[in-house]
């Protein structure tokens, strides 16, 4: 290895650039006589490259018998990566489609990974990766603090063991075919040369929006054009557990683009699922190019929590929560420097035996606070299940996936939390004035003779006995019933808020 100074920087990732005059260290020329590690089912041909001798071409494919196919080249001495702001690569891909992959860095003898993403051409592209891009797989250090924790010591166990290549998640977005819903992802074949370590990358600014709204999409129904929602998740948005036949119909996504459609006519609204089993923030994070831009929607809808708690240890052990923390972070960072779309976050349903326990409210605390620190949108289902009276009648039969009563009442959440958003020209929440909101009712249970009402949050007083209006007929239950009740904002536009009647 050697340190050299470069003055070409012909093509650079989007997201930040790279000083002409930059410090680089070589990883890997991937010349012809480089040897790399490869999985069963991954090849590697020489072939002509931008610098030096040759190139590598590397096919990642996917089988049931290699399901995390790599291709990685062992590190012998890796104590000054800390000295360096990030990687540097040329690639080229081999046709149009091939149009995305992920760099792994393994670090530790226990084979931890960190990942990042990166974007490919059918012309050979200079790419830079900092650090900050890379997110982490087992929750045991960021890539910053593995690279401050090295030593003088080659053997040290904490050490960077590879870097290479990977397709993550292994498995696709689903399809109508109900009966084979996991279908692997891949091949993707490209070149890849003259891998380096490299500094003096300028990091752009992450867009955090001023204020909690969707105005990109909000813009798109002001003016009756298409709007295409995002959803990004794992088992509960996937419907795992629901029935075979209507899951793709049953589930809340399916729900919320049929409610949208009609609340929001003439706009056609269209929610796409690239939910997948299993999966974590860190899993969509590093594969930005690959389901987001391809996508390219309008909102993105996050729903991860469970599964990133689980590969932390579990609920009960929070020793690791910080480094949840951090994927979290990173994650939705990486999806706002996307800037292409708004960006809503789910705070998704635990499983029915924590409803009691509470032991995810920690780590839903953690989630809410990362949505909070960058003014996004916050769907809180969690809290909707964890007050729901009967809870139970809303979970599958493994008492963790929401049944298709449950899906209901997640896009209920998720309808009544966008809808005003969506509605509104400029993004933000409308403030809607009522003044004068008289309803017509009964008050005839007896066991909740005082009933308490609320228009968008303002409690208007308990009511008793018998109370009339022309304007709405309602039969007042012990539960509580949510009506719509139109108002005018400030800017004297009609706007349609829920009246929360009930015990």
């Amino acid at each position: 290895m050697f340190g050299r100074t470069l003055s070409c920087a012909v093509f650079v990732a989007l997201l930040f650039s790279v000083d002409a005059w930059a410090t680089e260290l070589q990883i890997c020329s991937m010349d012809a006589s480089v040897t790399l590690s490869k999985s069963a089912t991954t090849t590697i041909t020489d072939v002509s490259g931008m610098e030096g001798t040759g190139a590598k071409q590397i096919t990642i494919a996917t089988s049931a018998g290699d399901q995390n196919p790599y291709v990685w080249k062992y590190i012998s001495d890796a104590t000054a990566w800390k000295n360096y702001e990030g990687v540097k690569f040329w690639v080229k891909g081999n046709t149009a489609a091939d149009n995305w992959g992920v760099v792994d860095i393994v670090y530790d003898n226990n084979y931890y990974h960190v990942y990042a993403g990166f974007e490919i051409t059918t012309s050979w592209t200079e790419i830079s990766i900092p650090w900050r891009e890379f997110v982490q797989r087992n929750y045991q250090g960021t890539i910053n603090q593995v690279l401050q924790a090295q030593t003088a010591v080659p053997t040290d166990p904490n050490q960077i063991q590879a870097i290479g290549f990977v397709i993550k998640p292994i498995q696709r977005i689903d399809t109508a075919d109900i009966a084979q819903p996991l279908i692997y992802r891949g091949p993707v074949t490209f070149s890849v040369d003259d891998l380096r370590l490299t500094t003096g990358i300028t990091l752009t600014t992450t867009p955090v929006p001023s204020s909690v709204g969707l105005p990109r999409s909000a813009a798109k129904v002001a003016l009756g054009q298409p709007l295409k929602i995002l959803i990004l998740g794992d088992s509960i948005s996937y419907g795992t557990q629901l029935n075979g036949a209507t899951r793709l119909t049953d589930r809340y996504s399916a729900l919320i683009q049929t409610m949208l459609n009609t609340a929001l006519a003439p706009t056609t609204v269209t929610v796409v699922n690239a939910a997948i089993g299993g999966k974590e923030y860190w899993e969509y994070a590093c594969n930005i190019t690959d389901i987001v831009k391809r996508e390219s929607p309008d909102l993105i809808i996050t729903e991860f929590m469970i599964n990133d708690t689980v590969s932390s240890g579990g609920p009960a052990d929070q020793t690791r929560i910080a480094q949840f923390r951090d994927n979290v972070n990173k994650s939705l960072d990486i999806f706002l420097r996307y800037d292409q779309a708004d960006v809503a976050v789910m705070v998704p349903s635990p499983p029915l035996a924590d409803i009691t326990s509470h032991a995810y409210d920690p780590w839903a605390a953690q989630l809410e606070a990362a949505i909070g620190e960058r003014n996004l949108l916050e769907i809180n289902v969690y809290d909707h299940f964890m007050t729901f009276g009967t809870p139970a009648t809303l979970y599958a039969g493994d008492s963790v996936h929401p049944n298709a009563a449950g899906h209901q009442e997640i896009a209920d959440v998720v309808y009544n939390t966008i809808l005003p958003y969506l509605q509104n020209g400029d993004g933000e929440a409308p403030t809607v004035t009522v003044s004068k909101a008289v309803l017509y009712g009964t008050v005839s249970d007896g066991v909740s003779p005082l009933i308490q009402m609320t228009v968008n949050g303002v409690s208007l007083g308990n009511l008793t006995g018998a109370w009339t209006s022309q304007e709405v007929t309602l039969n007042v239950l012990p539960a509580s019933t949510t009506i719509p009740v139109v108002g005018t904002d400030a800017s004297s536009n009609a706007r349609t808020v829920n009246v929360t009647v009930g015990p």
